[in-house]
């Protein structure tokens, strides 16, 4: 089995390490533990729920007609991002969208390192806020974008229409930076339980929390669409209703309930409450008897929209990636994919209900690499579990997942509902 079938450099991009495919899963365990140390993270009390309760009745959450949400924007599937402003009158900031971290952060104009990543982005500036709050704490973060360092402020936060009072964050005066930091300026966190990030100091309320603590929303959830270039089709972010027009059929609600994992980045995934019961998955084609089944029972998912990829059990990884031939680092011919077998996940208690992925799905094209004569260069986003989870039954189903679903995220009733996409 190939190195990239374990995880590729998608994970070393979290804490800027130089890395290259086929590195170890062993290593990269090493080098997260000497980066973070074993700080550990907390959930709330508060946020303990009873699982299992029903979405809210349909009828009263749905989005009254002609009410839209926030759009969202994509990368290349890495992140997906909205608007946000910070400060009164409004400063304007591309946010990532991030369901399982807790902290935010917007680059400062105090901005002191780092002179080019500053020029590439929006500043904020707190003496322009009627609203701001000077906490002055300094502060550090470990984000997707580097390593970066300030001060812990406080001012109005706008999402949409909601105004959120006393956001805290942290003003950003020194970044690391890495290949990705052109795409945000900040984040948008929405967990569902009130968690302190492994990575970050700061240890502030979430804009979704602060939400929901200033009864902002009628319904206490979150619909989402996440965009598809593929198609052109632009994402949306709802909060406090759903909108019935995105999706097909009906929605299926499942409780959220809770997980560990000894790797840093599922952990953080997990504690951050958005997360299901798992069935089974299937590797086969249309209308024909599966390849191959696993079953999977008693394994518990986590969901990203900050990750693309989809991690499993290295040994159902090893099956897959023997179908491909062992492809190095995970790139083949994006001719192939119209050839090759969905993926089915069974999600929910027994019997289960079914999410199917297409090739065109779970294998994503790499414009930026077009090595193979005609059909373009595609990752295959399925990843095998780092070593210290290889026995923990979870799987992580990213945002290659959540691209191809309609979501709907229910704090108050602790539930998750997933619907196919209107073609």
């Amino acid at each position: 089995m190939k190195g990239f079938w374990v995880l590729h450099v998608a994970l070393g991009v979290a804490l800027r390490c130089d890395l290259v495919f086929g590195i170890r899963i062993s290593t990269l365990g090493s080098l997260f533990g000497r980066a973070l140390g074993n700080k550990g993270m907390q959930g709330s009390q508060q946020d303990e729920k009873l699982a299992g309760r029903a979405l809210a009745t349909k009828q009263e959450i749905l989005a009254p007609t002609g009410l839209r949400g926030l759009r969202v924007k994509g990368h290349e599937g890495w992140f997906y991002y909205t608007d946000v402003e910070f400060g009164d009158p409004p400063q304007h900031f591309l946010a990532a969208i991030d369901i399982g971290w807790s902290d935010t952060f917007v680059p400062s104009t105090k901005c002191t390192e780092n002179h080019e990543y500053c020029t590439r982005h929006n500043l904020y500036n707190s003496s322009y806020s009627s609203s701001y709050q000077k906490n002055g704490t300094r502060v550090s973060m470990v984000y997707h974008r580097g390593q970066s360092g300030g001060y812990a402020s406080t001012d109005t936060l706008r999402i949409g229409d909601l105004t959120i009072a006393n956001q805290s964050f942290e003003e950003t005066i020194i970044m690391e930076t890495n290949a990705l930091d052109d795409i945000y300026d900040s984040v948008l966190p929405l967990p569902r339980l009130r968690i302190s990030d492994l990575w970050s100091t700061l240890g502030a309320t979430s804009p979704f929390h602060n939400m929901i603590d200033q009864n902002l929303l009628k319904h206490n959830i979150f619909s989402l669409m996440l965009s598809d270039s593929s198609v052109d089709r632009e994402g949306e972010l709802l909060f406090g209703a759903i909108n019935e027009d995105l999706y097909s059929e009906y929605l299926n609600t499942f409780p959220a309930i809770e997980g560990t994992a000894n790797f840093p980045i599922l952990n953080q995934a997990l504690a951050a409450g958005w997360n299901l019961a798992a069935r089974s998955i299937s590797f086969g084609f249309s209308n024909e008897e599966p390849l191959f089944t696993w079953n999977l029972s008693g394994y518990t998912v986590a969901l990203s929209t900050s990750w693309p990829m989809i991690l499993l059990p290295n040994r159902i990884v090893r099956v897959i990636a023997g179908y491909f031939g062992d492809p190095p680092s995970g790139e083949i011919d994006c001719d192939r994919r119209d050839n090759l077998p969905d993926l089915t996940i069974l999600l929910g208690d027994d019997p289960g209900i079914p999410f199917i992925l297409k090739p065109n799905d779970y294998i994503r094209e790499e414009p930026d690499f077009r090595v193979f004569p005609g059909g373009g260069n595609c990752q295959i986003e399925l990843f095998g579990m780092p070593e210290e989870d290889e026995e923990t039954p979870i799987l992580l189903l990213g945002s290659v997942f959540l691209a191809r679903f309609y979501s709907v995220f229910d704090y108050d009733n602790a539930t998750i509902s997933l619907a196919n996409l209107k073609v």
